[in-house]
């Protein structure tokens, strides 16, 4: 139990042991309800953002920041674009900041100082990655307490080092979602995806039958800890 609560505060929390994570962080926390969005945040963002649309430029991967001169900042694309403005807000990841991968690197003219640099060190990105399972057939139950749970989030608590979270029909729809945080998810990523769906079904036929591993096919996986737009 206490591994499980533990998995729950740190890994499936913050994407990170609780050895790794701020105890003053985890305090400060403000838990309320986790909402799917049905259609999607890409769907959500695009419709929010109808209005400043057309003065947004997408699809722009920024490889350059040059804050030389104490009146502009001249931003470039890897398409070439230049764009110039007395102030940038920077919204990438710290993973990204922090990375030397040439995919993504995002030079900065001048060098940023130690203490911008000390600070994106000490705020590593995390892992919580997530496989999804669509239910072929969505008429029987599909919890470990035998009854059709819709809305409904698991915890699972599984041998050794083994425990993860699952939500069971979101927002009613035909699906299971199972996730992996922290040093497990980064192993079970680095494994690859069959990994990753094999561990949530094995956890999804222990509590709640054989029958499980027929009933559902899976429809994604994210690797967030390899996307070079994120790294974590």
């Amino acid at each position: 139990l206490l591994g499980l609560i533990a998995a729950n505060t740190g890994p499936l929390e913050s994407g990170a042991e609780l050895s790794k994570t701020s105890a003053l962080d985890a305090a400060s926390f403000l838990s309320k309800e986790d909402y799917f969005l049905e259609r999607g945040y890409g769907t959500f963002v695009e419709t929010w953002g109808q209005e400043v649309l057309p003065h947004v430029v997408l699809g722009a991967q920024v490889t350059k920041v040059d804050y030389s001169r104490a009146d502009q900042v001249t931003v470039e694309t890897k398409r070439g674009e230049r764009f110039e403005a007395r102030k940038v807000l920077m919204t990438v990841s710290t993973g990204v900041l922090a990375s030397s991968d040439e995919r993504n690197r995002i030079a900065f003219v001048p060098e940023l100082p130690a203490d911008k640099r000390d600070a994106i060190k000490s705020l590593p990105m995390g892992t919580l990655n997530k496989v999804v399972l669509q239910f072929k057939n969505d008429a029987g139950i599909c919890g470990p307490t035998g009854k059709r749970l819709v809305n409904a989030w698991v915890l699972y608590d599984g041998p050794g080092s083994d425990d993860m979270a699952f939500v069971f029909r979101p927002l009613n729809a035909p699906l299971v979602v199972a996730f992996f945080g922290g040093d497990r998810g980064k192993a079970l990523e680095q494994q690859g995806k069959d990994a990753m769906v094999e561990t949530a079904m094995s956890a999804l036929v222990t509590m709640c039958g054989k029958a499980m591993r027929d009933d559902l096919e899976v429809t994604a996986a994210t690797r967030w800890g390899d996307n070079p737009y994120t790294f974590g």
